[in-house]
Formats: C-alpha cells, structure tokens, sequence
C-alpha cells in the first residue's frame, strides 16, 4: 500500500514530506530488489515505460524538451543496464568542487546513462533551485562520470498548471 485514501483525513496522518511519497513509491516497490514477484525487472519497466509514454503523447499537458528519439533510447538504454537507485543524492559525495546542493530526489544510474529525478508532489517547482541549478549539477557529474544524462521533473498536474500561471503572472508584472 502506497497511501490508503480510505482512512478518514488521511492526508493529515500521512507524513507531509515529499519524500515519503518517493520513498514508498520507488523504494518500497518500483526498484525493491527484496520484492520476489512481480521481478523487479517488471516493476522497474512499469516506471521506465510510463516515462516513454510521455515522451510519445501528444498531449500538451506533457512536455518533453529535447530530441525524442535521444530520449527515448536512454530510457530504454537504462531500463536494460539498470544498476542502482539512489536518493537525495548530492555530487558533493564525489565531486570535492561541487557546492553542497541536491542533485536529485531519485537518482538511476546504469552502466552509460544517468537519470536525475526531482520529484515535487506537494510543494511547487522553483525553477532556479529545482531545475537551473540541479541541471549544472547533472552537467558536472555527467562529465566526471562519463555518463550520458537525462533529467526528468516529476510533479503533478496541478503543479504543472500551477506554474504556467506562475509564468504567465509574471510576465503581465
């Protein structure tokens, strides 16, 4: 069970942190290798292939930046070489010359690929702190590593609403 909606007020026993949501969702049962059935090489392409539904609708509402054919085979690349899921990773762990910034809430690595998540489930997307800065990080770590880098904001529609209103807001200021 991810969140039992059928407890009364449940969002207030739940704990607020994002990272609950993420934790739960991707450590608990997408990349749980203890998890015997369905394999973890099933659950982890449930993820991997809603990421390339995305990138293939059509929908405006869903906005992928970048060559979709690049995209695609990196998704597909990674779902194949799948090595390791890590969390709140920050490059400052290798990268002595890195500040001390987040780089991603979920991090996938494979043998040639990276896939840096930033998750927002409740609060909303800074672009400065959640997607500019977090991108120089991926730039660095990409470089170091030698490994081809994807990054992918996670957030939900009404956030995603949100901040075209945001933008339009500011730019009528």
């Amino acid at each position: 069970m991810i969140f039992n909606t059928d407890i009364p007020k449940w969002n207030e026993t739940e704990s607020y942190k994002e990272r609950n949501l993420y934790y739960k969702l991707f450590t608990g049962y997408l990349f749980n290798e203890m998890i015997p059935e369905p394999t973890l090489k099933t659950r982890s392409n449930y993820f991997f292939n809603a990421l390339l539904d995305i990138v293939n609708s059509e929908k405006t509402s869903l906005r992928c930046r970048g060559n979709k054919e690049e995209i695609q085979q990196i998704i597909m690349d990674v779902a194949k070489e799948l090595t390791l899921v890590t969390f709140d990773y920050h490059p400052v762990q290798v990268f002595e010359n890195s500040d001390h910034g987040e780089m991603s809430d979920i991090l996938i690595w494979s043998k040639g690929h990276l896939i840096s998540i930033e998750c927002k489930f409740k609060s909303k997307m800074k672009f400065g702190k959640d997607y500019t800065q977090v991108q120089e990080r991926i730039k660095l770590v990409s470089k170091g590593t030698k490994k081809i880098p994807l990054q992918v904001l996670l957030m939900t529609q009404k956030n995603w609403n949100g901040s075209f209103k945001y933008q339009k807001d500011r730019k009528s200021t």
